[in-house]
């Protein structure tokens, strides 16, 4: 959401349908040498505070959801809460597709639907 805001695509976007698909998340980068290079006891504070933040990026996406979602509203997009349910149904022969045409790993795919499933739970 915060793309169509950040390029100013909400002046011709007319509608979103929020299917909750999405978790945007902000990642740090190191070379492994660096890492390796600094001493245990600072790799792992590095390694907590990177826990914790990451904590405090989920726990305050909500509240940036909510601003973005009423700022699209402002500037005239209609949003469109979906039935997540039949969307998932609608969308598993695409699902099959991509591990039989792609050979992504099965497993893999369901984690991450798991994790998914879980984390739309979490925040209705």
């Amino acid at each position: 959401m915060s793309t169509l805001k950040d390029t100013g695509a909400y002046e011709y976007t007319k509608k979103v349908a929020n299917t909750n698909h999405f978790i945007a998340t902000r990642w740090l980068f190191m070379a492994e040498d660096v890492y390796q290079s600094i001493p245990e006891k600072w790799r792992n504070i590095l390694d907590e505070c990177c826990v914790e933040a990451g904590k405090w990026e989920q726990e305050n996406a909500e509240n940036d959801e909510a601003s973005m979602i009423e700022f699209l509203k402002d500037k005239g997009v209609e949003w469109n809460d979906v039935d997540i349910d039949a969307f998932t149904e609608a969308c598993a022969p695409v699902y099959d597709w991509i591990v039989d045409e792609y050979g992504a790993d099965p497993e893999l795919h369901q984690k991450l639907v798991d994790f998914l499933n879980d984390y739309r739970a979490k925040n209705e």
